[in-house]
């Protein structure tokens, strides 16, 4: 925009042209929408308001109007003053952002011209003495027009490099015909919730995790870890003019506070559509890797009402909640049981939260005893005997195993799961435990493994099952140890020869 060559204008503003403030351009924008936005109710928003931008040759001029919504240009005379005005139906109504916002554009070399009713007003530059020396001040130009019942703006000479910002400009603002809006979900005194549509928001090239936004008193405030779009009246944040984006931790406490006032249906459609972050757990700050918490507040607010209750009952069947340690350490034990449990035996039930109580899950600790209650038994004669030759064999050909590493043996009658030895197994934490790390308390073998011709595949699997106590496959001392079983079993074969002899001739008796 260049000087108009005058030494005065018509609408002086006693605001210097070098003042201290830069906004980007998408704040300049967002001023400038949000004159015309707060003018209008937001249902009509997106069907009263007009927006358009298109390119020459170098340059985008974009051109926001409206039909009978007069701007009041006398809102503008004043920086640092109030210029607000208590006239809903008056666009411009935050005269002093609409100032910044035009003395920011023109520092850009961006052109506006505002138009309403019989007037037009084009931002200048003017001189002023002052304390004998000349100073470039900031003003309007004020242009008479015939009246045309349209409130228009225009921005001239936009740079290409601003096209996202124009071309998303309207997604800032909460009004039902935004293209991120999906299906209207409920609606409450202070808060509105929409499914996000499948248009990504604007940050998800850069942000993949986060799906949806926050609007804080109708202004795009934050970003959500999941697809809503979420409208909350709040009084926080409502004085600030720069509306700044909130952070994470910001966002997590207004959603928090928001999803309280939530209905219990309102609720289980949300809860429904986060059934990925169902098993998500606590950490010790918020964060957006986990819905935590918002998945606890959604659930206290189903449990509210006993007939949502029973909707979640069928999908409970397939999901059974973590349990939280505590000091019971005979607890813990079971906990950690039915944890190691649970992993060597995939039923196709997911583990969850806790909360989910609430709703009919199953604990996964009971689950896991209810599971094992009555499937071992003690071995026979017979097997025990044949257990004892085994594992005498196994330690006098492995190095640095003992009888005290050999735990006692239970029988699994049904046979139909697979029982790692860690399942039933306590860390070592003494200094001189040469490498081992657990203490197993039995081991879980079946009924067939005791078969006459099942010595050399027992034999193995027995070695395999007491070496853990070195850890699981994982560990490096394990596959260490097990990966010389071979050369252990052929150099001490007459030791493996004599049992199994000893095997098969304690098979011929009951």
């Amino acid at each position: 925009m260049q000087n108009n060559g005058k030494s005065c204008v018509d609408i002086p503003l006693e605001l210097v042209a070098d003042y201290p403030i830069k906004w980007d351009f998408k704040k300049v924008l967002r001023d400038f929408i949000q004159n015309f936005y707060d003018a209008l109710d937001p249902d009509k928003f997106g069907t009263e308001f007009g927006y358009d931008y298109d390119r020459d040759e170098y340059f985008y001029t974009l051109v926001m109007r409206v039909k009978g919504q007069p701007f009041s240009h006398e809102l503008l005379s004043y920086i640092g003053s109030s210029t607000k005005s208590n006239d809903g139906n008056t666009i411009g109504k935050y005269g002093e952002g609409f100032k910044m916002a035009c003395l920011s554009a023109y520092k850009m070399g961006i052109r506006i011209s505002m138009h309403s009713e019989d007037w037009e007003i084009v931002p200048a530059t003017y001189t002023e003495t002052i304390d004998g020396r000349e100073i470039e001040m900031f003003g309007y130009m004020l242009n008479h027009v015939e009246a045309d019942g349209i409130t228009s703006l225009t921005m001239k000479h936009i740079p290409p490099k601003y096209y996202s910002e124009l071309e998303q400009g309207l997604l800032d603002f909460f009004y039902p015909e935004n293209p991120l809006f999906g299906e209207l979900i409920g609606k409450g005194d202070n808060y509105t919730i929409y499914s996000r549509s499948s248009m990504a928001i604007p940050c998800y090239q850069f942000a993949p995790k986060l799906k949806g936004i926050l609007y804080i008193n109708n202004l795009a405030r934050g970003r959500l870890p999941f697809p809503l779009i979420v409208n909350f009246k709040t009084k926080c944040y409502s004085d600030l003019r720069s509306r700044p984006t909130l952070d994470e931790l910001d966002t997590y406490r207004e959603v928090y506070e928001c999803m309280e006032e939530w209905t219990p249906e309102q609720s289980a459609t949300v809860l429904r559509m986060l059934q990925n972050s169902w098993g998500d757990v606590a950490s010790m700050e918020y964060s957006d890797n986990t819905n935590y918490y918002y998945v606890c507040q959604l659930v206290r607010n189903v449990s509210r009402d006993n007939e949502l209750i029973k909707t979640f009952a069928e999908d409970m069947k397939n999901y059974c909640y973590y349990e939280k340690k505590t000091g019971d350490t005979i607890r813990n034990t079971y906990i950690n049981e039915a944890q190691r449990w649970w992993k060597s035996n995939p039923n196709g039930k997911k583990i969850i939260n806790p909360i989910f109580r609430l709703l009919g899950a199953e604990n996964m600790v009971e689950t896991y005893l209810q599971s094992n209650s009555g499937s071992f038994r003690k071995p026979t004669k017979q097997e025990q005997d044949k257990y004892n030759i085994l594992s005498a064999c196994i330690t006098s050909i492995i190095p640095f195993l003992s009888d005290k590493d050999v735990p006692p043996v239970e029988i699994d009658s049904e046979g139909k799961n697979v029982y790692s030895p860690l399942q039933f197994a306590s860390r070592v934490y003494k200094k001189k435990s040469y490498g081992k790390r657990y203490k197993i308390d039995k081991l879980i073998l079946r009924e067939q493994d005791f078969d006459e011709t099942a010595f050399s595949s027992t034999l193995l699997k027995l070695s395999e099952y007491i070496l853990q106590i070195y850890g699981s496959n994982r560990s490096a001392k394990y596959n260490a140890v097990f990966t010389n079983l071979g050369a252990y079993l052929l150099r001490r074969s007459d030791i493996v020869d004599m049992a199994q002899r000893a095997w098969e001739e304690r098979s011929k008796y009951a």
